[in-house]
């Protein structure tokens, strides 16, 4: 529904300026720009965070604090893709390291743990980012849709 604005441009430019009302108060021609900026702004907003959320979020172990920058629970460059498994399953790949020698990366048991903490602290920040995002996301949408909507009504009033 934030795609709406972007299609109707026009529509919604006729009716701001239909709704400038010229025969009132300073204060109150002040009140109407304010809630078009407001209208403007948080449609912005909202579609920025939007796409926050579903944009992926960099490797979080940066913002991991005491802990080495290595961990091999989830290893990078396990297997070599190109282009065109992003369209398809190659039955060909196969993972650059072993198995036998994938599972001597952990050493112990303590090792194993360790990583399988980290990775859950990674998912922990990834999901609170995303969480906040979505929550800002709808905050604005609100506000948008509520000075929309009293746009509207001002529209209908000073057309009536």
């Amino acid at each position: 529904f934030l795609i709406i604005p972007i299609t109707n441009l026009n529509k919604i430019y006729n009716i701001v300026i239909k709704t400038i009302n010229t025969d009132i108060s300073f204060l109150i021609a002040c009140m109407q720009f304010l809630l078009i900026f407001i209208f403007s702004l948080t449609w912005l907003f909202s579609f920025i965070f939007s796409f926050r959320v579903l944009y992926g979020i960099h490797n979080p172990k940066d913002h991991i604090t005491n802990f080495p920058n290595k961990s091999s629970f989830y290893p990078a460059g396990l297997f070599k893709f190109n282009f065109i498994d992003a369209f398809i399953n190659r039955k060909k790949i196969k993972s650059v390291i072993p198995f036998d020698e994938y599972i001597k990366l952990y050493g112990n048991e303590n090792l194993f743990l360790k990583s399988l903490i980290f990775e859950q602290m990674k998912l922990v920040y990834i999901r609170d980012l995303k969480l906040l995002r979505s929550k800002h996301a709808y905050i604005f949408s609100g506000v948008w849709l509520s000075s929309g909507f009293f746009i509207w009504l001002m529209y209908l009033i000073k057309n009536n």
